[in-house]
């Protein structure tokens, strides 16, 4: 029996998905750039997202503390040096993904906001736990996600010592979220 489990988990952990993409042809009702990403993520947003969608509001998530700040706030005051002026609403009390979708929706609930869709903006390699995530957290709302190259600069990831250790370093975080979501699903509810 106990092989059986440690079997299923491996094959979960295998076949998890780590890069996924997706697009909108219409503007989202708001843009969620994932803290992390060194600033790779608000530059992505700033060459490729902002010229298209320059007035729908932006949430900045990242509570981790850098040089005393969080992080949300580092990437609007980064954002601002691309020229962005769209609204930045800063998010800054998440220190994960979950977070960072579980504090999304508390900030629209507290503002009585019902988006119907959202575009998130995240590393390659965290791209598809990032989807799984925002996926279970919002469950109505249309979910749209945009990879910023990052760390994934080659399809044969197993080739790369670097690239296969953030890849599964990723795998790993992917499957925690998944078996802790499966043990408490209400860790789900804000």
């Amino acid at each position: 029996m106990m092989g059986c489990g440690c079997l299923c988990i491996l094959i979960l952990f295998l076949s998890q998905i780590i890069f996924f993409e997706s697009h909108t042809q219409s503007p989202p009702d708001y843009v969620v750039i994932l803290g992390g990403g060194g600033g790779v993520r608000v530059q992505y947003f700033a060459e490729k997202v902002y010229q298209k969608y320059p007035t729908v509001p932006v949430l900045l998530t990242g509570g981790i503390l850098n040089y005393g700040k969080p992080g949300a706030y580092h990437m609007a005051k980064y954002a601002k040096t691309f020229g962005v002026k769209a609204p930045m609403i800063k998010i800054d009390t998440s220190k994960s993904t979950l977070d960072d979708a579980l504090h999304s929706k508390k900030y629209f609930m507290e503002n009585n906001i019902e988006p119907e869709s959202l575009l998130v903006i995240t590393s390659d390699f965290h791209s598809g736990r990032a989807r799984w995530t925002f996926n279970r957290v919002f469950p109505d709302v249309d979910i749209y996600i945009n990879a910023a190259p990052h760390k994934l600069t080659n399809k044969w990831w197993w080739t790369d010592y670097n690239m296969a250790q953030h890849v599964l370093e990723e795998k790993a975080r992917f499957l925690f979220y998944r078996l802790v979501v499966f043990l408490n699903p209400s860790i789900l509810n804000v």
